[in-house]
Protein backbone atom coordinates (compact mmCIF):
# COMPACT_ATOMS: atom_id res chain seq x y z
CA UNK A 1 0.00 0.00 0.00
CA UNK A 2 1.23 3.49 -0.78
CA UNK A 3 1.19 5.88 2.27
CA UNK A 4 0.64 8.89 0.21
CA UNK A 5 -2.88 6.85 -1.09
CA UNK A 6 -3.53 6.04 2.57
CA UNK A 7 -3.32 9.80 3.56
CA UNK A 8 -5.13 10.99 1.01
CA UNK A 9 -7.82 9.35 2.87
CA UNK A 10 -7.69 11.27 5.94
CA UNK A 11 -5.18 8.32 7.55
CA UNK A 12 -2.25 8.33 8.44
CA UNK A 13 0.77 5.49 8.87
CA UNK A 14 3.30 4.75 11.65
CA UNK A 15 6.05 2.38 10.98
CA UNK A 16 6.65 0.38 14.25
CA UNK A 17 9.50 -1.35 12.31
CA UNK A 18 12.22 -1.85 9.56
CA UNK A 19 8.88 -4.13 7.40
CA UNK A 20 5.70 -2.82 9.63
CA UNK A 21 3.40 -0.01 9.81
CA UNK A 22 -0.07 0.53 11.32
CA UNK A 23 -2.83 2.60 9.48
CA UNK A 24 -3.87 5.25 12.40
CA UNK A 25 -7.01 7.27 12.10
CA UNK A 26 -9.67 4.47 11.43
CA UNK A 27 -13.17 5.58 13.34
CA UNK A 28 -14.23 2.58 15.63
CA UNK A 29 -16.87 0.90 13.75
CA UNK A 30 -19.44 0.72 17.26
CA UNK A 31 -19.09 4.95 16.92
CA UNK A 32 -19.20 5.56 13.04
CA UNK A 33 -20.10 1.84 11.17
CA UNK A 34 -20.75 3.93 7.96
CA UNK A 35 -17.53 5.81 7.46
CA UNK A 36 -15.51 2.59 8.98
CA UNK A 37 -17.00 0.33 6.33
CA UNK A 38 -15.78 3.01 3.80
CA UNK A 39 -12.68 3.40 4.45
CA UNK A 40 -12.58 -0.46 4.79
CA UNK A 41 -13.40 -1.23 1.17
CA UNK A 42 -11.18 1.79 0.10
CA UNK A 43 -8.21 0.18 1.70
CA UNK A 44 -8.76 -2.89 0.64
CA UNK A 45 -9.15 -1.59 -3.25
CA UNK A 46 -5.68 -0.41 -2.63
CA UNK A 47 -4.11 -3.44 -1.16
CA UNK A 48 -1.78 -6.00 -3.26
CA UNK A 49 -0.40 -9.37 -1.88
CA UNK A 50 3.68 -8.87 -2.26
CA UNK A 51 5.32 -12.48 -2.79
CA UNK A 52 8.84 -12.49 -0.86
Amino acid sequence: MHVGRIRDLGLDVIQDSSDHANIIGLPDVNDDPVTAERLAGLLAKQSRIIDM
